[in-house]
């Protein structure tokens, strides 16, 4: 089945930053969202319910910048906690550690690596709550969010080349997966591996990328990006 997901969300942010590098932030979210077949079976559609989450986050940037950085480290952490109309009483927990990394090797060449964990606990996790794998600025290989599950492990290793100023190619090999339970016994035959193939430019209206993927789940294809992803 295929679902779409109508959701309307607002929620208030307070934080300070250090240095401008560093944020340190708490919130409040509240979510009015249905779920609805697109391909699949009519009985799979949901009444609109409500989730209200309490949540921090820690953001470490130290880039030299944020189109194709060369040089530096970006981390995030955030936990929540959160209520959903679905389970009265009941809350459930999300963990997220996401951290990138950028090694220079020479002038024009820089290594890449990127790890993803996040875990869910509680009795109930909302679809739109959880962790989705798939697409060039998440998991290589696999389409747009192709994978969604309770928990992620994944785990990336890369190289960019700046063949021409601001022109760039860059290769990506990826391997993980969603997972409903957590545990850090699993067998390499539970994880999805693939890799893509970058050409990029820097522009004013923000990257432009053309990638050719594969992954032992999906022949080759492309995935064409303008601009930022918000």
């Amino acid at each position: 089945a295929q679902l779409n997901v109508d959701s309307y969300f607002g929620g208030a942010m307070l934080g300070t930053f250090f240095l401008t590098r560093v944020l340190l932030a708490a919130g409040y979210q509240l979510e009015f969202s249905q779920l609805e077949p697109r391909i699949g079976q009519e009985n799979l559609k949901t009444p609109r319910e409500r989730v209200s989450t309490l949540l921090a986050m820690v953001r470490i940037d130290t880039r030299n910048r944020r189109i194709f950085p060369s040089n530096g480290h970006l981390l995030h952490a955030q936990a929540e906690t959160a209520s959903w109309e679905r389970y009265p009483g009941e809350k459930y927990q999300k963990y997220v550690l996401d951290t990138q990394s950028f090694f220079p090797v020479s002038d024009k060449v820089s290594l890449l690596g990127r790890l993803q964990l996040g875990s869910s606990k509680g009795v109930g996790v909302p679809l739109q709550r959880q962790y989705f794998l798939g697409g060039s600025g998440s998991f290589y290989g696999l389409k747009n969010e192709e994978r969604v599950g309770r928990n992620v492990q994944a785990f990336m290793l890369g190289v960019q080349y700046e063949f021409l100023p601001r022109r760039y190619a860059l290769f990506h090999w990826n391997m993980g997966n969603t997972f409903e339970q957590w545990s850090w016994n699993l067998h390499y035959s539970q994880f999805i591996t693939g890799g893509g193939l970058t050409l990029g430019a820097a522009t004013p209206l923000g990257p432009i990328e053309l990638t050719v993927m594969a992954s032992n789940r999906r022949s080759l294809f492309s995935y064409l990006q303008i601009g930022f992803n918000f």
